[in-house]
């Protein structure tokens, strides 16, 4: 087989490689936010970290709730609060980043909507 045969061949398979590990690397999906969530009553704070988009949390603050946030240092989380544990039950709130309840309610989860 002549040089220019066996140069162009080779010059075809690596861009087609070269092709191929661009586009791989591009469909790559980016990781996921995460984000931390505060709830407080009366003072008192509790803290869960590492969340992400779906995740739902029971706090073991659930009485007498005056705030709730979410976030990190990109932004404000969407979060939802719901009156049973397990993000069931009625739908009390939806915030995006912080809520503040005057008065203070009971509540039984919150599910993380979204996380920049």
């Amino acid at each position: 087989m002549p040089l220019i045969h066996r140069t162009a061949r080779t010059l075809t398979s690596v861009a087609a490689l070269t092709l191929t590990l661009v586009v791989g690397t591009a469909t790559a999906a980016a990781p996921a936010g995460t984000c931390t969530l505060r709830v407080q009553s009366h003072g008192t704070s509790s803290f869960r970290s590492g969340l992400t988009a779906g995740s739902c949390v029971n706090p073991s603050l659930r009485t007498d709730v005056d705030n709730i946030a979410a976030g990190n240092s990109t932004g404000k989380a969407d979060f939802t609060v719901f009156s049973g544990s397990n993000c069931t039950g009625t739908v009390l709130a939806q915030a995006l980043g912080e809520a503040f309840f005057v008065p203070p309610i009971d509540i039984g989860s919150v599910r993380i909507d979204s996380c920049p």
